[in-house]
């Protein structure tokens, strides 16, 4: 090629290559614009399909002011879920007559709380809503559940249902709390050294001969106690799996009778019923008082006062008391299950329970990081041994109560919540208080099959 011909076509194409190298420049800066406009779009697309709609979802809950309500459910709900309004329905959802007009006035809640032993109300109406079905929402994991509380609940919502369901229908928002209070002033008196947790029945008896007596004109008591949660402890039913009454075969029950005997017949104990004594450790007068109240209860006291672990039977021990406190569900009939849901969620995560802990609420929860910090910010609890109100596991209800057909024990008879004081007014012995339950039970056996 010529020289001439060479130097034209070398400029050309210089200039050829500047133009495709701006030509693939724009192509890309043009894509680059409409990639981001695409993202753009996406994220708001994104964000709009999340924003969910507002809704008001009812809990019915009763003996709560306004303020305290919103305290506790309706402010920290609604801080962690915009678009949730909670709504108070001052009602028992326990209390048959109050559910019966919540749902002929078509008020039925979302959700509601009641008590472990009312919790069964709802699931008789055919309210409850199982809650498994909305698991897979949160990824719920029931096993932070204490164990032994989730299976009497699975059982109460089973009980109308039949045994071969395994409906989960509510939620314990906290744990029972039971514990053995004592007097110092009165330990100090008589020269005795102060409680140590996991006391047995048989030490405690022991222990209240040496305070049933008069001193400087007092007459003053060992011991009050709260017998049927003592009963609870032995983790036993009424009847057997086949419905019979087990009051004279069931050792449970010599053993509950006999302890009731040796702390009646200690002179000067119980001088009264056991439902008349009620009030004698607050009054400054019983060294000891075993029971499920909380220790709020007695922080204005005029009396120095602490607290140990529940008494325990030798043959079960670290179990206390069943857990008789709050629990929490859903109603069928919620047009926001999902929303509702996710409000029970909350209230049992951590970060819910771990405030409602530091409050003086025993958490239902098996995470011992809560525990420690149980009363925290509760004044009544100050200088209080509040570790043993944790401590120990709360005892299984048994579920055959909630498996036979026709249940003793949801009758009331002939075991019931004041069965200390029908012995301690029959003037009978242990046999002979044990066949005249279980007499009493096989009548009202046949009275309950009669009604079918």
């Amino acid at each position: 090629m010529h020289a001439n011909t060479r130097r034209f076509l070398l400029p050309i194409a210089l200039l050829l290559f500047i133009f495709l190298i701006a030509a693939c420049a724009s192509k890309n800066t043009n894509q680059s614009e409409q990639n981001n406009d695409t993202n753009t779009n996406k994220t708001a697309t994104e964000q709009k399909e999340t924003k969910k709609d507002p809704v008001e979802l009812k809990l019915a809950v009763s003996g709560m002011t306004e303020e305290g309500f919103a305290e506790r459910f309706k402010d920290p709900v609604e801080e962690k879920f915009d678009h949730i309004t909670l709504t108070h329905i001052d009602a028992h959802p326990g209390n048959a007559e109050q559910l019966d007009e919540m749902i002929a006035k078509k008020n039925i809640p979302d959700l509601w709380i009641t008590s472990t032993g009312s919790s069964t109300g709802v699931f008789q109406k055919g309210l409850a809503y199982d809650l498994r079905e909305l698991f897979h929402l949160t990824d719920f994991d029931i096993n932070r559940i204490e164990g032994n509380i989730m299976a009497e609940l699975i059982a109460r919502s089973n009980e109308f249902l039949g045994p071969e369901h395994e409906t989960v229908g509510a939620f314990p928002l906290k744990r029972g709390l039971s514990a053995m209070y004592y007097n110092k002033d009165i330990f100090d008196l008589f020269g005795v050294p102060y409680l140590e947790d996991d006391m047995t029945w048989d030490e405690v008896a022991e222990l209240a001969a040496r305070f049933s007596q008069e001193k400087d004109g007092v007459q003053y008591h060992g011991v009050n106690v709260h017998f049927h949660s003592a009963f609870t402890q032995l983790g036993v039913d009424h009847q057997d799996e086949n419905g019979n009454p087990q009051f004279d075969t069931e050792p449970a029950f010599r053993k509950m009778v006999d302890l009731m005997e040796e702390l009646f017949y200690i002179p000067g104990n119980y001088p009264e019923t056991p439902n008349d004594m009620n009030n004698v450790f607050f009054e400054g007068k019983a060294a000891m008082h075993v029971t499920y109240d909380t220790t709020k209860k007695y922080a204005e006291a005029p009396f120095e006062w602490d607290i140990v672990t529940y008494p325990t039977w030798e043959h079960l021990p670290g179990i206390s008391p069943t857990s008789n406190s709050e629990v929490i569900g859903m109603t069928n009939t919620s047009e926001h299950p999902e929303d509702a849901f996710l409000v029970l969620d909350f209230l049992l995560s951590d970060e819910y329970q771990t405030e409602f802990s530091k409050k003086g609420h025993a958490s239902p929860l098996v995470n011992e990081e809560i525990h420690i910090i149980f009363g925290e910010e509760e004044q009544a609890y100050d200088g209080v041994n509040i570790e043993s109100l944790v401590k120990n596991t709360p005892q299984k209800k048994p579920d055959n109560r909630f498996k036979i057909e026709h249940s003793l024990e949801a009758a009331g008879k002939p075991w019931h919540g004041r069965v200390s004081d029908d012995f301690y007014q029959s003037g009978l012995n242990s046999p002979e208080f044990i066949r005249v339950l279980q007499e009493e039970g096989e009548i009202t056996l046949k009275e309950l099959e009669g009604k079918n």
